[in-house]
């Protein structure tokens, strides 16, 4: 079906439509994509977020989950509307895990996702935590 834009969500898990699309995917379904998060083998195409296979010079393959995805999306936003033309980049800064409704863990990381030895537990990892996905929620409204 042809379409001017498509917009399809999925969270942690890539399923089969890239491939079953004909896009060009690697050993875990995900579209590989260029600097531009552009799908390799049909470039009018951009893929992010966990359906994408985005690596970034100086950091590697992204991991999937919301801290990659928002700012993909964020940027092939502004690709398409033109207000940039420069390649995606990306340097992480904090993992963080809920552990239960009453603890959590945020961990200063790396630009590349190696972890630094500040972390942060207990009700300042939930709080943390808790205000990281409050965020997260706000960007896609």
């Amino acid at each position: 079906m042809d379409a001017e834009l498509t917009v399809w969500a999925a969270s942690v898990e890539p399923h089969p439509p890239a491939a079953q699309a004909g896009l060009a995917v690697d050993e875990r379904g995900r579209a590989l994509v260029d600097d531009h998060l552009r799908s390799l083998s049909h470039p009018d195409v951009h893929v992010v977020g966990d359906a994408a296979a985005v690596t970034v010079p100086g950091i590697g393959t992204l991991r999937m989950g919301c801290a990659t995805a928002l700012p993909q999306g964020r940027y092939v936003g502004r690709l398409l509307d033109g207000r940039t033309s420069e390649p995606f980049s990306f340097r992480y800064t904090v993992q963080c895990r809920s552990l239960g409704r009453r603890d959590g863990l945020l961990q200063l990381v790396h630009p590349d996702d190696a972890m630094k030895p500040t972390v942060s537990t207990g009700a300042a990892g939930r709080l943390a935590k808790a205000g990281i996905v409050t965020a997260v929620l706000a960007a896609l409204k």
